[in-house]
């Protein structure tokens, strides 16, 4: 019904949407970003925590 004589939309309605459109998609850019930053802080502490347990192996007692 975009011809609709009855519907009606102003200006601030218009920025209205927008900004609460701007503030949602800013604030999933920035929660999805923080999820991105704990992946990968997991990800480098699993690979640190086997990159050391095979030193100590090969430093250790069974790398010969």
């Amino acid at each position: 019904m975009p011809n609709d004589p009855e519907r009606r939309i102003s200006d601030a309605d218009v920025t209205a949407i927008v900004d609460e459109l701007r503030a949602e998609l800013a604030r999933q850019f920035y929660d999805d970003l923080g999820r991105g930053i704990w992946s990968a802080l997991k990800t480098l502490a699993i690979a640190a925590a086997l990159a050391l347990a095979a030193w100590g192996y090969k430093a250790g007692s069974g790398g010969h």
